[in-house]
């Protein structure tokens, strides 16, 4: 099934990158960075390139073809420590389709939603060899506009705030108050959402256009209703570790739900195929005139079991025979049990069973999304919180009264910069630093709550598996009840009655034979121990 990733950044100097840097990472390529005099270069990602291309519009020099000429270009425009550089996108390409396919479908689509526009886009379509079906493209794009020359624009200007008579309003300071004016519309914040629905229709359209039957959705499980928990986003951080072979609690976590995941599909499909098989079996019941109330589970297993204990008579190997029966004899231990358990005397009561399941199961998938958004939520925290007290010595250290400040803060810039952040996030959300240990216990007490209604789940499937074994044993002795396109006439209902009903009263007078023989049997023991005596 197509993967909906789509993932959006920015590549900020302030938070260490660099645009160079980016390109390279994506392409594969050596570039030169003249901002820091260093060369980047990723051997790893050069073996996953499919194809790269860089995108420009009308009025872009052709010199920004080559990446190291365009992304140094765009670090030279760039005198801030803090500036935004670029903006990356990444993005799950459908591996339903040909290469072919892919690079004419991400070119329209950059085409038609960002270089159109003015940017200019770098992209890559990667392929890993570990799994071949892991198809992505990363991208970057220009934030700065290009003129009529080919010269890179500012990205905002100031404007004079006016009263209604057109003079300029002071500020506190007596200085003439000023706002900013974006010269384009490229980080509105309702941009990331069309973005994403673009991609979803010209992916849709790809999809058809190729014969394949699954669509792309790009809106969020709880948004499409579905019953799939959503995954935690691992990082940068946390990839790398795990890819060393460290263990991560996220990581942990992302496997779990990726399995938990796989059992829900499994379950939901179970119950779909279940449910349908018992409607055409009640409707064909209809058409003969037989409730469904009527039809006993137990004797139609009875008679499968006997069916088969028949045939096995006219295999010519002992050993297959003695096999099949123990297979057997385990099944209908298994499956007996469970309909006296569950009290499933007719094929009625196994539909009733089915949509407790049923409803159970949903409650149960509302409450792992629940607690997944929880864990990924306290699992943030801890990180926010463990990563602050690493960086508040730097911090302390760059406002601490001494010689050579300034010049620490220029070469500890980005992990102030970071200390910011994560300071405002803790902030924002209301997070006590001292409240590390807590929040890690609670953390725990929510994953144990996850694997514990995972394993209520896992025996849902298992009584699935019961199910589909009752399925299997008889659905060869109802074939007259499944519905035909035309009804059927007075004459061939009452032959499938018939058909039905007969088999039901001979396994009845066969139960009443057998019984009879026994108790003939013993009686004749009992004279023969008298005569004996």
């Amino acid at each position: 099934m197509p993967c909906p990733h789509f993932s959006i950044s920015i590549c900020s100097r302030g938070s260490g990158g660099y645009a160079v840097a980016g390109s390279a990472y994506a392409s594969g390529e050596r570039l030169y960075c003249e901002y820091d005099h260093h060369t980047k270069f990723y051997p790893d990602k050069e073996e996953q390139v499919v194809y790269k291309e860089v995108l420009l519009p009308t009025n872009a020099p052709e010199e920004f073809k080559d990446r190291q000429t365009l992304w140094n270009s765009v670090e030279a425009a760039e005198p801030n420590w803090n500036s935004q550089l670029a903006r990356k996108i990444i993005l799950a390409l459908p591996k339903e389709l040909s290469d072919e396919d892919n690079r004419k479908l991400l070119r329209e689509y950059l085409e038609d939603q960002f270089v159109s526009k003015g940017m200019i886009a770098d992209y890559a379509i990667h392929r890993t060899k570990e799994n071949p079906d892991n198809v992505h493209a990363h991208v970057m794009l220009t934030m700065r506009k290009l003129d009529e020359q080919g010269k890179w624009m500012p990205k905002s200007r100031k404007e004079y705030i006016l009263d209604k008579d057109g003079n300029r309003v002071p500020g506190k300071n007596g200085k003439p108050k000023t706002r900013k004016i974006f010269t384009t519309d490229w980080d509105d914040k309702g941009n990331a959402e069309k973005w994403r629905k673009e991609w979803e229709t010209i992916q849709n359209r790809y999809l058809e256009k190729a014969g394949v039957k699954e669509r792309i959705s790009m809106d969020s499980f709880e948004k499409q209703g579905s019953d799939m928990v959503p995954q935690v986003h691992k990082g940068a951080a946390v990839c790398a570790l795990e890819k060393k072979g460290v263990k991560t609690h996220i990581g942990d976590l992302s496997r779990a739900i990726e399995e938990l995941n796989k059992l829900i599909r499994s379950v939901k499909e179970a119950i779909r195929k279940l449910d349908e098989w018992i409607k055409e079996i009640k409707a064909g019941a209809e058409q003969i005139e037989i409730e469904p109330r009527e039809i006993s589970l137990y004797q139609l297993c009875r008679i499968r079991f006997d069916e088969r204990e028949k045939e096995r008579k006219n295999w010519p190997h002992p050993y297959s025979v003695r096999k099949a029966s123990f297979t057997d004899a385990r099944k209908a231990i298994e499956i007996y049990s469970y309909i006296d358990v569950h009290n499933l005397r007719t094929i009625e009561d196994l539909e009733k069973r089915l949509a407790e399941l049923s409803d159970s199961s949903g409650k149960l998938y509302n409450e792992k999304r629940s607690l997944s958004r929880r864990v990924s939520k306290h699992e943030t925290t801890i990180q926010y919180l463990e990563r602050k007290k690493e960086l508040d010595p730097v911090y302390k250290k760059a406002n601490r009264p001494g010689f050579g400040k300034k010049k620490y803060r220029e070469e500890h810039a980005a992990e102030l910069e970071e200390r910011n952040n994560v300071n405002k996030y803790l902030k924002t959300n209301h997070i006590d630093e001292a409240d590390v240990k807590s929040l890690k216990l609670e953390y725990e007490n929510l994953k144990f709550d996850l694997e514990k209604t995972a394993r209520t789940l896992e025996e849902v499937k298992k009584e699935m598996r019961v199910m589909k074994g009752i399925k299997y044993l008889i659905k060869d002795l109802l074939p007259e009840l499944i519905p035909e396109k035309e009804m059927p006439t007075e004459e061939v209902k009452e032959q499938k009655r018939q058909s039905i009903y007969e088999k039901l009263e001979k396994k009845k007078e066969e139960v009443k034979q057998r019984e009879s023989e026994k108790h003939n049997f013993e009686d004749i023991k009992l004279h023969r121990r008298k005569i004996e005596r």
